[in-house]
């Protein structure tokens, strides 16, 4: 899930609603509910636990919280952490009402189907390697008409700075203009390695093509100026049917480390796991 490079970053473990984009969704789900019956939520990279705690505030009842890091390092071992991380930032929570922290994969959920109401992702996803195994596992613990709101990550450039412009966006925006995501690359028939970045399928095609089945959305929101670019890209998914989601494909481990060594580091925010799938 989350690289050790990840657990040193203060910022990213102490996000919380302020950069969740689809607060209105989360709220809207969250307030429909819980106004009758309880509901369960996980977070898949918790961090310290600061988004949950904040929830908690602003849903006091019928709610119950879980998050799930990859090791305790990351940002909480108990639910005693969550009382501490959220008094740091102003917060006063019981213990009765704490959040439950697990640990485990994000591509092994260590949840039975059909376990959460809603699960959510806000920064962890960029990290995961195999991304596609993940969002499936994510489908298999939601229960039966179940949400889940996952970042698939964003990118952005700086232009007026000493960064250097990656040649990695560069020729994926010459291949397939703005529609990709720089994490989550779909081959479209060839697997040599000098054509990864030209031969790709457009990933809000990819998402098209499984609304035929699934209630699946992707959420963007591209932003542009003299200064900057940025783009940030979400996967809105209700489980609608109560069979395991197949996003039909293949991944291809060795193509996917050797993409990550190659540009992982050819732009300082291009952080995370490069992944490369074919279609089955």
């Amino acid at each position: 899930m989350a690289s050790d490079r990840y657990k040193k970053n203060e910022k990213r473990l102490s996000r919380g609603l302020g950069t969740f984009n689809l607060k209105k969704i989360l709220f809207t789900e969250i307030s429909q509910r819980t106004k009758k019956k309880n509901s369960k939520l996980l977070e898949i990279g918790c961090g310290k636990g600061i988004l949950l705690c904040q929830l908690r505030k602003k849903f006091p009842k019928n709610l119950e919280l879980h998050g799930l890091n990859l090791k305790k390092n990351h940002g909480i071992q108990d639910r005693e952490d969550f009382i501490a991380n959220a008094r740091e930032k102003g917060m006063q929570i019981k213990r009765k009402d704490a959040p439950y922290i697990h640990f485990g994969n994000a591509t092994r959920i260590p949840f039975r189907d059909n376990s959460f109401d809603m699960i959510i992702s806000q920064s962890t996803f960029l990290h995961i390697e195999n991304k596609a195994k993940a969002i499936q596992e994510v489908y298999r613990v939601l229960k039966k008409d179940g949400l889940a709101l996952i970042s698939l990550g964003s990118y952005f450039f700086m232009f007026k700075n000493k960064r250097k412009f990656s040649e990695y966006y560069m020729r994926l925006e010459k291949s397939i203009g703005t529609d990709y995501n720089p994490r989550f690359l779909i081959l479209n028939g060839d697997k040599n390695i000098k054509n990864t970045i030209q031969n790709n399928i457009k990933i809000s095609q990819f998402i098209k093509d499984l609304k035929k089945s699934y209630e699946i959305r992707l959420w963007t929101k591209y932003y542009a100026s003299k200064n900057q670019e940025q783009k940030r890209s979400w996967l809105i998914l209700r489980k609608n049917k109560s069979q395991r989601l197949e996003l039909n494909l293949r991944y291809l481990k060795n193509e996917s480390l050797k993409m990550t060594e190659l540009y992982g580091k050819d732009n300082p925010v291009n952080v995370g796991f490069i992944d490369v799938y074919e279609l089955k």
